[in-house]
């Protein structure tokens, strides 16, 4: 029995993918360009369904995820207000428009242990919001620096805010501010006068001077009509900007220091601390401007910045005041006092019968001298601790020191008047005369001569082996005690032998005497140029071992010309340096002699690591904190 079997349709290739299109479709034909137009203007054909299998499916595009929390907002500019903190620069932006403030949040952060007050310093059109705030210290105030743009375009200001701390100003802090307005910036105006037609100019040129540029138009010109002016030759010159100047900044100008040249120069700096620290120096030449002018101006113009310096100088002057009236008024120098007393009251010092130190100026300017070779910081404190109060008023008036000095001697040293009143009482003559000037001048001579031996004592003792200033100034005839008063002796007195060894017997030994080491500049400019006599080093071996009274400088071969003066001195400062406990065994005396930068170099460095380094870091802290 037979089956019969329905026809089998043609096979026909397919695609499983429903976006992939189907094999049988025809290939695309290109539209014509007269077929272009009906077809832009056709309506879309209806989309496929979804089981078809001749078209292509596309799937729309994905949509951008949100962003899962909100952009913090941007935090506020800090301005620290503080002396020398650097400027700040503050953006605005664009698009604001002309006339409407525009405020910039900012952050006034105090570091100080004091309050600090701010303040907008001269009017411009970025200013400060409130107009002045007080920053608590160590603390942050919030503020606004607003913006008010006076018209369109661009603008660039340097805000500076005032800082001040209880009165007095801690200077100002400089701000740049920027920022772009709404519409177009003003037109640049020329002087008033100026480009008028007529008068001499031609007509082509505006006011301040600006040429305008000559359009030309299409189409040939033609001649000119008959009876017109010839027409002149176009004057318009060629426009040409400056040429932007190139600008050079301050690094660029200073050439960069090598390693070498550095560590020279923070050397040198340490050991100028080291020799004389700056409290002693600072400001001196201008506080004694201060003091003595007579200006009030003066005083007031630079009372923010010698302030400090003043009220320490105050104390030391008070402190070296006290000092001095301790060792004027021990038993030891008043019963040194007594003892002179009474041998020029018996005669037995006693001032040249021909020697007049009333009348004889030339005499007189001799003593003056001999108590002005002193430095005028001890002969001020010698006069206050003998004179007491009135010597402390009198010095401290308006005027140059040395002149206030030489006539506070001539007044009160070398003149009395109470022994002149006493000779001169019930008279009508201010000098006197007669067997009174005989009288006089004899007890003046006594007393003059008790007065000048008595501030020479005191300032030998009272000098002893301290630091600086020097006894005697730098450029005095005399260095020591001793010649000192062998002047005196041979010009003054009468009847002395061995002078020195009279007052030896007296109690009062004179000991003090100003070496060459004594009045040596130390200040380092040239490390490998200044340290080659070595009497730097010494003095900076004595400093950091603590060797009194300069004892290590005593032995210094000085002034040092030759080599072998030099390597001794250096030598010096090694083995005490070497004693103290810095290693110097592959260091030698010529690596300094000879100004080798790195076996100076070397040397300074381990000085520093042995003396100085225990000061800065905690061993203990240390050695835990590399453990932890």
């Amino acid at each position: 029995m037979s089956t019969s079997l329905p026809p089998r349709a043609p096979l026909t290739p397919t695609r499983s993918n429903e976006n992939q299109g189907s094999l049988a479709d025809p290939p695309p034909t290109k539209p014509s360009a007269t077929a272009a137009a009906p077809a832009a203007s056709a309506p879309p054909p209806a989309p496929a369904p979804s089981g078809s299998s001749s078209l292509l499916a596309f799937s729309p595009p994905p949509k951008p995820f949100p962003p899962p929390f909100p952009a913090p907002p941007p935090s506020p500019p800090v301005l620290t207000l503080a002396k020398f903190s650097p400027g700040s620069f503050l953006d605005y932006g664009a698009s604001h428009p002309p006339g409407l403030p525009a405020p910039l949040p900012v952050l006034l952060s105090n570091p100080s242990p004091f309050p600090v007050s701010v303040s907008c310093a001269g009017a411009c059109t970025f200013q400060l919001h409130p107009q002045s705030i007080t920053v608590p210290p160590s603390s942050t105030a919030p503020a606004q620096l607003v913006w008010t743009p006076a018209a369109g375009g661009r603008a660039r200001e340097l805000v500076r805010l005032r800082l001040a701390a209880g009165g007095r100003s801690l200077g100002a802090l400089q701000v740049t501010c920027v920022g772009e307005a709404l519409g177009a910036p003003e037109p640049t105006r020329g002087r008033p006068g100026k480009g008028r037609p007529g008068k001499g100019r031609p007509a082509g040129r505006s006011g301040g001077g600006r040429p305008k540029l000559a359009v030309a138009t299409g189409g040939a010109a033609g001649p000119p009509a008959a009876g017109a002016a010839k027409p002149r030759a176009s004057t318009t010159p060629s426009l040409s900007l400056p040429k932007p100047r190139p600008r050079r900044s301050l690094a660029a100008a200073q050439p960069a220091l090598s390693w070498e040249e550095k560590q020279a120069h923070a050397f040198a700096s340490w050991l100028n601390y080291q020799f004389e620290p700056p409290e002693a120096v600072m400001h001196e030449d201008e506080l004694s401007l201060l003091l003595e002018s007579p200006s009030a101006a003066a005083a007031t113009a630079s009372q923010d910045r010698t302030a400090l310096r003043t009220l320490l100088l105050h104390r030391r002057s008070a402190a070296t005041r006290k000092a001095a009236l301790a060792v004027y008024n021990s038993a030891p120098f008043a019963e040194l006092r007594a003892r002179l007393r009474a041998e020029i009251a018996g005669g037995g010092l006693a001032v040249r019968r021909d020697r007049d130190t009333h009348a004889d100026l030339g005499l007189r300017g001799q003593l003056s001298e001999a108590l002005l070779s002193y430095h005028p910081d001890w002969l001020r404190a010698s006069l206050e601790a003998a004179f007491g109060e009135g010597a402390a008023a009198a010095l401290a008036k308006p005027g140059p020191r040395a002149r206030k000095l030489k006539a506070f001697v001539a007044t009160h040293v070398l003149s009395d008047a109470p022994t002149l009143a006493k000779y001169t009482a019930g008279q009508r003559v201010k000098v006197p005369s007669g067997k009174f000037e005989r009288e006089y001048k004899e007890e003046l001579g006594r007393v003059t001569l008790e007065r000048v031996l008595v501030q020479v004592a005191f300032l030998d003792r009272a000098r002893g082996g301290g630091e600086t200033p020097c006894l005697f100034k730098k450029d005095s005839a005399v260095k020591s005690t001793k010649a000192l008063l062998i002047n005196l002796c041979r010009d003054f007195l009468s009847g002395e032998g061995d002078f020195i060894k009279h007052l030896t017997h007296m109690g009062f030994p004179p000991t003090y005497e100003q070496a060459f080491v004594d009045e040596y500049d130390f200040k380092v400019s040239d490390l490998s140029a200044d340290l080659r006599d070595g009497v730097r080093l010494c003095r900076l071996a004595e400093i950091l071992t603590g060797t009194p009274n300069k004892s290590l400088s005593r032995q210094l071969r000085v002034p040092a010309v030759s080599r072998l003066q030099k390597l001794h001195n250096t030598n010096l400062a090694l083995a005490c340096l070497s004693g103290a406990g810095v290693d110097t065994s592959n260091l030698s005396a010529k690596d300094v002699v000879d100004g080798n930068n790195k076996g100076v170099f070397a040397l300074l460095w381990r000085c520093l690591v042995h003396f100085k380094l225990s000061q800065l870091i905690n061993k203990d802290v240390l050695i835990q904190e590399i453990k932890d």
